[in-house]
């Protein structure tokens, strides 16, 4: 047994030591794998980085008007007043503001639109969409606060609406979870009545009162039956007249035993509450 527990060991070790090695493999196989994904979009991004400064790099000037060609000159071509002469250019269509001198020194300035270069974004524009992004926020926002105001204005009305009789409906089908939710005020009261020896009382009265009401139907039961059977051997004929012929003690016990249970019931609605429904407190409570 004990050559056969240490191969167990050793079974277990060795199995051990796989589970851990494939772990390790696997950790290492996608850390690779997730080093290779960054990479490969690392060079997707450079790719297209180059292909658009490529883009941008290659934008040639219009060609001059013609056929194209151009003759090589040994000497710059003059004019009837010795200067030089300049090969007709069409207008570059560049979006830009071109900076010219007048004959008397002034500079002036002109614009020309274009179609050939991109347009870049300025600060104005970059403002004017976040001031548009925040209007629209704003806007959203305000929509869902109307929403609300009217939600609770058509709240308020129909509470206005409602009869007094649904409004008392209303209310005593809620009376139960808020006096359940409602912490209690009277503080020693409730731990007057949640102590042992009021619990211990109140069971003592219970049990008494169920034992005494037992004995006082058995009681009254076997003076009907006696009743019933002096009435039958009597002769008499109609019904047995109904005489309440109990001690007065019993009327004593009756009462005592009636209030007790009244005062406990009523004690108890004051602990948790009661003033929320009938007092002040409900208004508060609410």
């Amino acid at each position: 047994q004990h050559n056969d527990l240490k191969r167990y060991l050793a079974d277990v070790q060795q199995r051990q030591l796989a589970a851990h090695e494939a772990c390790a493999d696997a950790l290492l196989r996608s850390h690779m794998n997730m080093a290779n994904v960054a990479e490969q979009n690392l060079q997707e991004w450079c790719a297209v980085q180059s292909i658009q400064h490529r883009k941008y790099r290659n934008v040639s000037m219009p060609q001059p008007r013609g056929d194209g060609l151009v003759s090589p000159l040994s000497e710059p071509p003059l004019s009837d007043e010795g200067g030089l002469v300049l090969p007709e250019l069409p207008p570059l269509d560049l979006d830009m503001d071109v900076l010219c001198f007048g004959d008397d020194g002034t500079e002036v300035s002109s614009s020309a639109e274009s179609s050939a270069l991109p347009k870049m974004l300025t600060e104005n524009d970059m403002s004017f969409e976040g001031t548009r992004s925040m209007k629209i926020e704003d806007e959203a926002s305000g929509s869902r606060a109307r929403i609300r105001e009217s939600y609770h204005l058509a709240q308020k009305r129909q509470s206005k609406n409602r009869s007094i009789s649904s409004h008392c409906l209303h209310e005593f089908d809620n009376w139960a979870d808020d006096l359940n939710r409602k912490p209690p005020r009277f503080q020693r009261l409730k731990r007057l009545f949640e102590s042992l020896p009021f619990t211990l009382i109140s069971a003592s009265v219970i049990i008494i009162n169920a034992a005494f009401t037992g004995y006082e139907a058995d009681r009254a039961m076997r003076a009907a039956l006696e009743k019933f059977d002096e009435h039958v051997a009597s002769g008499v004929g109609g019904a047995v007249p109904l005489v309440n012929d109990d001690p007065e003690w019993h009327l004593v016990v009756n009462t005592i035993f009636t209030v007790c249970l009244s005062s406990e019931l009523l004690l108890r609605i004051a602990v948790y509450e009661w003033s929320f429904w009938m007092g002040p407190e409900r208004v508060r409570s609410g």
